[in-house]
């Protein structure tokens, strides 16, 4: 699940490359429905349901995963810091990746399923809304 297939992150990309502002419009999409479907993961029973959930997962993951660097290159005006702001946001991507996974799995194994459900959802929450702060800061 951490992990979305190639196909996934490569289905995203040609629609971004026509408008300059779709890669945002994109992603942001993408992450709001990753949201959705991390929200109904505690209530899912079966293997159906769990199989349609990965594999709805990995696709809208596959977007904020692979549109990173088109956002930060559509958010800056002057590239000569377009290297320092994928450095930046790399390296916050990066803490999040570090610390993410050894917290869920602390949530699972002394509380619930739930509790990393809730994490994740509240850290995608928090990336979703500096994504549209971004965005909202682009326009001005």
């Amino acid at each position: 699940m951490s992990s979305p297939p190639p196909w996934a992150r490569s289905l995203h990309s040609p629609l971004t490359t026509d408008n300059s502002r779709l890669p945002l419009v994109v992603q942001t999409t993408c992450v709001l429905l990753a949201i959705g479907v991390t929200a109904a993961w505690p209530y899912l029973r079966g293997s159906g349901a769990i199989i349609a959930f990965a594999l709805s997962y990995g696709f809208f993951s596959g977007a904020f995963l692979s549109l990173v660097s088109p956002c930060v290159a559509v958010l800056t005006k002057d590239m000569s810091v377009m290297g320092m702001r994928m450095g930046l946001v790399f390296a916050l991507s990066g803490f999040g990746l570090l610390t993410g996974n050894p917290l869920a799995g602390i949530l699972v194994s002394t509380v619930s399923y739930k509790a990393a459900a809730v994490w994740a959802l509240a850290a995608m929450g928090l990336g979703a809304g500096i994504l549209g702060v971004a965005a909202g800061l682009e326009e001005k």
